[in-house]
């Protein structure tokens, strides 16, 4: 459940949020359209959400929708495949760690 609390976290905590990852879960848009067709509220947040394309817990497909749905409110989201299914391995560690320093965090330690 810990993709659900991060978004539920960084949309009603939204002045304290500055990014949101997310790891084989679904943000729970349904929870909070009125603040995603609200950009300016969220617009600083970059959302990224991995997700195990074999995962039988949380449909990889439905993370890849919720995605879509920021995207179309402009708001900084993105979906990335990772191998395997739901659970959390070095190699998507790395890949995570890879998109933080992408977007400009210059430590990040493992």
């Amino acid at each position: 459940m810990g993709a659900y609390l991060a978004g539920y976290w960084a949309f009603t905590r939204w002045k304290h949020a500055n990014d949101l990852i997310m790891i084989n879960g679904r943000l729970k848009t349904e929870w909070f359209k009125s603040k995603i067709e609200e950009q300016d509220v969220l617009n600083h947040i970059q959302i990224v959400a991995f997700n195990g394309v074999s995962d039988s817990i949380v449909d990889p497909k439905l993370q890849r929708e919720m995605i879509e749905y920021c995207k179309k409110y402009n708001l900084k989201a993105e979906f990335h495949d990772l191998q395997g299914g739901h659970e959390l391995t070095n190699g998507h560690l790395t890949q995570i760690k890879d998109w933080l320093l992408s977007i400009g965090y210059r430590n990040v330690e493992m």
